[in-house]
């Protein structure tokens, strides 16, 4: 089946008193035979797509490269960037992206998600973000790859 658009609902999730909704989508990361699907948030405000270094120890990805510092909402962390193989998946209909570059945390952070963010995951899709709704829609971009929303200096 031809991939034209995926809707998700938002996940409910439980902070301390409050009832939160998260635009969270189901992804398959993989490497080799190693495998863990889980929720990952999709977060319009992270400019990359973050994993806890828990999961990249457990699909074995090479996190001995060079480090990165970045800063977000839990202050500055320490990462690395390594590239993993991402499956988005919804009934019979599946989007692979292979060698999706993701930074992988080495410091502790008060964030604990997978974090899709705009490198390069929102370069690929059109996204919307359906508040009221509590949905998040996925169109596949029209507009080739993408461009990227960074670009590195020469």
């Amino acid at each position: 089946m031809k991939f034209l658009s995926f809707s998700f609902s938002y996940r409910k999730e439980i902070s301390g008193k409050k009832v939160i909704y998260r635009p969270k989508i189901p992804i398959t990361l993989r490497r080799y035979r190693k495998q863990v699907t889980l929720a990952a948030t999709v977060d319009s405000g992270s400019d990359f797509t973050v994993i806890p270094k828990e999961i990249a120890e457990f699909l074995e990805l090479d996190i001995s490269g060079k480090k990165y510092s970045v800063d977000g909402i839990g202050g500055t962390v320490q990462t690395i960037e390594t590239t993993v193989n991402v499956t988005i998946s919804k009934r019979k209909t599946k989007v692979r992206i292979p060698q999706m570059p993701v930074r992988v945390l080495l410091t502790k952070s008060p964030i604990n998600d997978i974090l899709l963010g705009g490198i390069p995951f929102f370069s690929r899709f059109d996204i919307t973000f359906k508040e009221n709704a509590r949905k998040i829609i996925l169109k596949k971009s029209t507009h080739g790859r993408g461009r990227p929303a960074i670009e590195e200096k020469i």
